[in-house]
């Protein structure tokens, strides 16, 4: 990732959500966020094979770091991230084998 004229090298399993900013994507982990000049929708594309799903139109998350939902929000580490309404059956259809044991 290249951010703030820096390269940063980031696992993606490190990564636990990212989030539109006008011009330009948050990303987060554990570690560090990091503000990048791109759109989510291109990350989109990139990380689709990687267990990554979008969940409102500005949030894009790990679906292997979810902890709990709850209503319409899901709850990664300390944020609250919105389940837009356009994108709940998706996520539900996404997440309904991992969490039914």
């Amino acid at each position: 990732m290249y951010a703030d004229k820096t390269i940063y090298r980031t696992n993606v399993n490190d990564l636990l959500y990212l989030k539109a900013e006008v011009d330009y994507v948050k990303i987060v982990t554990n570690e560090k966020n990091l503000l990048i000049l791109d759109s989510l929708s291109n990350w989109e594309k990139q990380l689709a094979t990687y267990n990554f799903l979008r969940v409102h139109r500005s949030y894009l998350i790990n679906l292997q770091k979810i902890e709990k939902v709850i209503g319409n929000e899901v709850f990664i580490g300390d944020a609250t991230i919105p389940l837009g309404k356009n994108y709940k059956a998706p996520f539900l259809k996404a997440i309904k084998g991992p969490f039914i044991h």
